[in-house]
């Protein structure tokens, strides 16, 4: 059966390349070494195959990546089917297939482009935690017939400004893909915000798909769970001393100049799974 069928973009520009991912997953009782994946392209046809392949699947389960070159304006429904070519006796053969839609957009007339961003846009590079570094990845691309000049782009977290900065020329061949360093001040839900072009002074196709959103959960401070210093020791007034101790083998600078110190304190919460809300 496929599981979970998935495109990394859902609007392209012509030969722009996209990823399919692809989740298929034996729910019978046999083993089964291998079946075929073919991916088609509106219809269920030898000639609108546009990938196929076998799919290991001696685990059960298997996770697939496929590419499509995209071509022909329009929408394009496109089919996932596992076993195309009806080789393995199954309990059931109306789960093996799945479609999702990918739009092939070509601008609205020579010479306009269209910049756009959505939430998958928006990346991180590690699990953030509050008042510690962590470096956003920002991708924006242009799906329109010509390049488009001196692009701006502002990042917010919450409406306070995070980064804001100006792309000289953003083809329709490349996206422009620029990291930055966020520093998130507090624990808890964030929604950071992407908006292109936003005094609107590029004339383009389309005008509703300059800006997005995501929303990412901050996991709280490693150094949030300490209480404050008295000496060389960190210690909480009034508790049993029956602490987890952890010993830092780095100069800490404190008042009196870096020293290397013992902490004592309470085990910290397990901190809430990572996830970003889409």
């Amino acid at each position: 059966m496929i599981q979970r069928f998935r495109a990394n973009r859902d609007v392209v520009a012509p030969e722009q390349v996209v990823e399919f991912t692809i989740v298929t997953e034996n729910v019978g009782y046999l083993e089964v070494q291998s079946v075929n994946l073919t991916l088609y392209d509106g219809v269920i046809r030898n000639d609108t195959a546009i990938s196929w392949g076998e799919v290991d699947m001696w685990n059960f389960e298997a996770t697939t990546t496929r590419t499509w070159v995209a071509t022909g304006v329009g929408n394009h429904t496109i089919i996932a089917f596992i076993d195309a070519n009806n080789t393995v006796t199954e309990i059931s053969d109306t789960n093996n297939q799945a479609s999702i839609i990918v739009r092939v957009a070509n601008g609205g007339g020579p010479g306009l482009p269209d910049i756009m961003v959505d939430e998958r846009d928006i990346g991180l590079n590690s699990e953030p935690h509050a008042r510690q570094p962590t470096i956003l990845s920002i991708e924006v691309r242009n799906i329109g017939d010509v390049s488009a000049t001196n692009v701006t782009v502002r990042l917010t977290d919450d409406g306070v400004t995070i980064d804001y900065y100006v792309i000289g020329e953003l083809s329709t061949t490349a996206p422009d893909i620029h990291s930055t360093t966020w520093v998130p001040a507090t624990e808890g839900a964030h929604f950071i915000n992407l908006t292109t072009d936003e005094e609107n002074t590029i004339r383009e196709l389309r005008e509703d798909n300059n800006a997005a959103a995501v929303g990412i959960y901050v996991l709280p401070s490693p150094s949030s769970g300490l209480a404050m210093f008295e000496g060389e020791y960190n210690i909480l007034p009034g508790l049993p001393v029956a602490y987890a101790e952890h010993l830092l083998g780095a100069p800490i600078p404190i008042v009196g100049g870096p020293r290397v110190i013992r902490i004592v304190g309470i085990p910290f919460p397990e901190p809430p799974p990572f996830q970003a809300a889409r």
